[in-house]
Formats: structure tokens, sequence, C-alpha cells
């Protein structure tokens, strides 16, 4: 504990009896990097009433010691809390780097082949690609969607033909129809949806940081700090 000018180091026997183990005077820019430590807790003389000597009041002594001692407790409980709340802050903020590098990996995965719609025959689509493409496209299961609609369901297509920039696709959904200007990709549902799900355990977890409750999350309600006018015998 600090002062103006001393600074004691105090231990509680139990939680009803403090003791003074020794007391030094300090200057003031040594008390003063104590007073600003983020966990230091700060005792109004308004609350209690230091001396030296012998308590006059046994029983009043004993009361105010106990409630300083439930007050320092829970000053270390709440220091404690809020070390837990960073590190939970730390660890979110790492998760949501790893779910929006893993939709960016995800978007490349699609492999995406942007096309204009030349021609159809029945459930076949000929496509001009925005850039050549090799055979190794040959025989995939693609989905065609709008370039601007990366949700969208989309319509399956397979790739049976492919001559540079010339595509042929053929759809399997009877009455179907490819996007005049669209882009091929892989279909990548299930890692979509479960970034879905990611996102939406993300957003939970920040709501539950915040005090709010979210699905299963739950509330958790801090108590006020105790404060009442006591004397104090050191």
């Amino acid at each position: 504990m600090v002062g103006d000018q001393i600074e004691l180091k105090l231990a509680f026997k139990t939680s009803q009896k403090l003791v003074c183990i020794w007391a030094e005077v300090k200057d003031f820019e040594h008390l003063e990097s104590w007073r600003r430590h983020e966990h230091a807790v700060t005792l109004d003389g308004r609350d209690f009433a230091w001396t030296a000597s012998r308590a006059a009041n046994p029983h009043q002594s004993a009361l105010a010691t106990d409630e300083l001692h439930t007050l320092l407790a829970k000053a270390v409980q709440d220091a404690g809390d809020q070390v837990s709340d960073r590190f939970k802050q730390m660890r979110l903020n790492n998760w949501s780097a790893l779910i929006d590098a893993t939709e960016q990996l995800e978007k490349r995965l699609e492999e995406p082949i942007s096309y204009k719609r030349v021609t159809r025959s029945g459930v076949e689509f000929d496509l001009e690609a925005t850039a050549p493409q090799t055979a190794a496209v040959l025989d995939q299961e693609r989905i065609a969607r709008v370039v601007d609609e990366p949700t969208s369901r989309g319509v399956p297509a397979t790739i049976v033909d492919v001559d540079g920039q010339a595509l042929t696709v053929r759809i399997t959904l009877p009455g179907a129809d490819l996007p005049a200007n669209g882009v091929l990709v892989r279909d990548r549902t299930p890692s979509h949806a479960a970034i879905k799900r990611q996102k939406s355990c993300r957003r939970c977890a920040r709501e539950a940081l915040s005090g709010h409750s979210c699905g299963s999350w739950c509330w958790i309600r801090r108590w006020p700090p105790i404060r009442s006018r006591s004397h104090l015998n050191r």
C-alpha cells in the first residue's frame, strides 16, 4: 500500500486481522508509479481511518478489516477477469483473421473462369472465356453464376469441350439457363457453409464479450464495488 510519502507492506493474517510487515519513506516518483499501475485499487480516505495506535474499538476494526479484505479480493478477481477478457479478445482476433484468410483461400480454390454466353443448343452452351483455358478443365463439374452474386446457388454445369477461350458446357437441370455474363467456379458450397457458421459464431462471441446474449452464450453481470465508511486499525 502507498500513501503520500510512505510505502507499506501489509498482510492479512485472517480476513479480520491485517498487520504491517514493514514501512518505508519513498520519493514521489516511486509512489506515483504504484498509483498509476493498471490494477491499483484506490482507497478513499473517507472510507477508512488509518492509525498506528491500538484500535479504540476492536470489533469495529475487525469489521473494517473484513470489508477491506472483501474489497481487495474482488479487485483481484476483477483484474483477473480483465486479463481473461483481453486474452479472449486476442483469441477472437486471431480466429477472425483465420476466418478471413480461409475465405480468401476459398475464393482462389474456386478457380473462377469468367465467360460470356455465345449460343445454346438444348442442354449445351457455347461460352467465350475471358482467358484461354487448357484441357485440364475438361470434365470438371462447375457452378455457373452471376459475377457479382457470390452467394447465389448458381447452375451446375460440366465442361465438355475446350478450345482456347471457347468452352462448351452441359447442364443437368432441365429448363435451367446460364447467365449471359457470368463465372464458372468449382463447387465450394460445403466450405462456404462452414465459413458462414464460423462467422455466425464469431458474431456471437463478440456480443458475448460485450455483455450481450447470443444463442447459447450467457450474459454475465458484474457486481458494483463495495463502498462504506468504517474504521481500520493498522
